[in-house]
């Protein structure tokens, strides 16, 4: 899992790096992003990634959402602003304006910001492995690529282990 904000810098440069790890995982390894959020801000922008997602078109919009953010300055603060952006991309006012408040979206929401204080997560962007370990950047970690490097490490560990005990 890889639990991130569009807001964020090291987010951004990041994108890349997991797009690529994404698409070289071994077939055994499922992979799911989800938006963290401390912050009224973070919960809107998380709202835009499930909107995206209800809609079928995170595979359009997210790359499209971090560069709003992070290049052209539109931090996307209001609905307009983001009813905007999905329209430019494809998206119809009508299908926005029923999926971005939906019940579903919401729920959604509701539930990432509760795997996020689950998980214990403080900054972004973290990575989570089979629910047990938390990886980021620290003391130890020092780069980005040094976290897929352990992510690596740490899905052979959770594979050994699941081999071992007969799952």
């Amino acid at each position: 899992i890889e639990a991130f904000w569009y807001g964020c810098s090291h987010c951004f440069r990041f994108e890349p790096l997991i797009t690529n790890w994404e698409q070289n995982r071994p077939s055994d390894v499922d992979f799911v992003r989800f938006p963290a959020m401390w912050n009224s801000l973070m919960k809107i922008h998380a709202q835009v990634y499930y909107a995206a997602e209800a809609l079928d078109a995170l595979d359009v919009l997210h790359e499209h959402v971090f560069n709003a953010i992070n290049v052209e300055r539109n931090m996307l603060q209001n609905e307009g602003q983001i009813a905007d952006l999905f329209v430019e991309h494809g998206i119809s006012q009508d299908d926005f304006d029923r999926t971005f408040n939906s019940f579903s979206v919401r729920t959604k929401v509701n539930q990432a910001e509760n795997r996020m204080q689950d998980y214990g997560i403080r900054s972004t962007p973290n990575m989570i492995v089979n629910g047990k370990y938390l990886v980021a950047t620290s003391e130890n970690v020092r780069t980005q690529q040094e976290m897929l490097e352990v992510v690596d490490f740490l899905v052979e560990k959770e594979r050994q282990a699941m081999r071992s005990s007969g799952d």
